[in-house]
């Protein structure tokens, strides 16, 4: 058996099929990981638990769930034929039936198994399961449902074992070895390998910033390993691999007994390379004999890919949808400018849950951050928003948060201060892709902020004429906001700290020079998870306050706290 990591092929059936289907980028894709040699695996075409099709299928009549149901095949297999070397066809039957209830068929996941089959004969269709083997209460059920549709030839030709131990929980031998009916193990992938009928092991995920870090093989963008990183490849590249080199000047053959794998075989003559092959060694023996003709000249071995090679990116800048909010300005008679900082209460803890703070009569809204109280990145980061004709700065929580957010609002006041609110966005999708709000008309960006809804952002970019915003995971893209103002008397200009340490909780600082007063902050991140930013004052000196929000490792650098500082009069 090997062991290894397939990528899962996302093709299921949260996208709006009815209508636009498109799957474009996971097909794309897959194009690239097959050119580069690694076996994708689709999941999911189905999921058989309530809540978990479109809502539009609860409305359907049974004829109508099956025509919907069809036309998702014939979709799905068009748009990835011989592509697949796996599919889940409908995901975890034994916890739901919802097909079979809708379409009043005990038997329709069957028919599902044998139209995909049909249509794609490639990819081993799958049926996946969990709380099977580290907790028991799937396990006969399972195993009655796979042996009747081993007896029904549907086409069922891997079962799938969703193997979700509990964290920092040692898993127990004895009780998954019972389950499985299987010969001995050491930990848990010694105890897969072992086992004759398993044919593969999938990593549902391997790097941390798509996973629990502490579950991850690598971690960060510079990819370094984990130690169960380093344990993975030591099995697999080491104790599970065979690697042999043998003269064969006494004898032209040679006997090996190897694992299961896909083999390079190389012929080495005086130094230099004169013949590779491949070879596929399976279940049987195999004999292969390798002839070598002419006069043993170089040749060019096959590139090996390096998974954690550094890979070019092509960041792009734009500013769709560029319009404005709305506007305010200062009532103030005094010709000097101050600036304080207010701030919300703490939001409730969850996606979406936001908190608003906004200015007191007479002042102008010229900045907005916003921070995470237990030092997470989980934030979507910070809006500008126009309450009731008013700017107000709204700070959401995030995806997965375990505490509330808190916005400041940074408020100024000097007579004849405007500030124009502007946005832009979404940004691309690509990695570091921008979107810019420019200042115009002689105003200036006092304040930046960046918004996303999945929490996925490098954060804030601050220029003496712009603000930028950063895209970090390649899904919706980062929204920009920009207080543009006017009516200062001089020139304001953006500072820039030290980067802060790697670890969760480091901070970095910067202040304004002396004279000048601090009108916005915000925290920008190379690698984004940032747990915020906030305008904080110690011994009478102001400070823009950054905060580091997730563990960086190798090469990854911490967050930078950036803020606009304006004269004082």
């Amino acid at each position: 058996m090997a062991v290894f990591i397939i990528p899962l092929l996302t093709l299921d059936v949260f996208s709006d099929i009815q209508t636009h289907p498109d799957y474009s980028a996971a097909v794309k894709a897959t194009d690239e990981l097959l050119k580069n040699g690694m076996k994708v695996r689709g999941h999911c075409m189905f999921w058989a638990v309530d809540g978990l099709a479109p809502s539009y299928v609860d409305s359907l009549s049974a004829t109508e769930t099956r025509q919907e149901v069809e036309t998702h095949m014939k979709y799905m297999t068009s748009i990835s034929k011989g592509k697949l070397s796996h599919w889940d066809v409908n995901n975890e039957l034994v916890h739901g039936n919802y097909f079979e209830r809708k379409t009043n068929d005990p038997n329709f996941t069957k028919y599902m198994f044998k139209t995909v089959h049909a249509q794609d004969p490639v990819p081993k269709l799958c049926l996946n399961e969990y709380n099977v083997v580290a907790k028991g209460e799937a396990t006969l059920g399972y195993l009655a449902q796979i042996q009747d549709f081993k007896r029904a030839n549907v086409g069922l030709g891997v079962v799938g074992v969703q193997s979700h131990l509990t964290d920092f929980g040692e898993p127990d031998p004895t009780l998954m070895k019972e389950r499985q009916n299987d010969s001995p193990y050491e930990k848990v992938l010694r105890l897969y390998f072992s086992h004759p009928a398993v044919q593969g092991v999938i990593f549902w995920g391997f790097w941390d910033h798509h996973m629990d870090p502490i579950q991850s093989l690598v971690h960060g963008y510079t990819f370094e390993l984990a130690e169960a990183g380093r344990r993975f490849l030591r099995l697999t590249k080491q104790e599970w691999s065979t690697h042999i080199n043998q003269s064969l000047e006494s004898s032209p053959t040679m006997d090996v007994r190897g694992f299961r794998a896909v083999y390079d075989l190389t012929v080495w003559y005086k130094g230099k390379p004169v013949k590779h092959r491949t070879l596929t060694l399976g279940k049987t023996d195999k004999n292969l004999t390798i002839g070598i003709y002419g006069n043993g000249s170089e040749i060019q071995l096959p590139v090996k890919v390096d998974p954690f090679a550094s890979v070019d990116t092509d960041p792009k800048t734009s500013s769709p949808r560029l319009r404005t909010l709305g506007q305010a300005s200062s009532s103030s008679e005094a010709d000097t400018l101050t600036c304080t900082s207010r701030q919300s209460g703490v939001s409730a803890v969850g996606i979406d849950n936001f908190v608003d703070v906004s200015c007191q009569d007479g002042e102008v809204l010229t900045g907005c951050s916003s921070w995470m109280v237990n030092n997470d990145w989980r934030r979507e980061g910070e809006q500008i928003v126009m309450v009731n004709g008013r700017p107000t700065c709204r700070a959401a929580d995030g995806y997965l948060a375990s505490a509330g957010v808190q916005a400041q609002a940074r408020c100024c006041s000097r007579r004849g201060l405007t500030c124009t609110y502007r946005t832009a966005g979404p940004s691309g999708l690509d990695i570091d892709d921008q979107v810019e709000v420019p200042c115009t008309g002689g105003t200036h960006p006092l304040g930046c902020s960046t918004w996303t809804w999945n929490s996925h952002s490098d954060g804030s970019y601050f220029t003496n004429s712009s603000c930028i915003s950063q895209n970090d995971d390649p899904k919706v893209g980062v929204h920009s906001y920009a207080a543009c103002c006017a009516g200062l008397s001089g020139q304001c200009s953006t500072v820039y700290s030290q980067l802060s340490g790697q670890a969760i909780g480091d901070v970095a600082t910067v202040n304004c020079p002396s004279g000048q007063v601090m009108t916005g902050c915000n925290v920008y991140s190379k690698f984004a998870r940032a747990a915020g930013a906030q305008i904080t004052t110690l011994s009478g000196v102001t400070f823009c306050r950054a905060v580091n929000g997730f563990a960086r490792y190798g090469g990854e650098v911490g967050v930078q706290a950036i803020a606009t500082c304006c004269p004082r009069s």
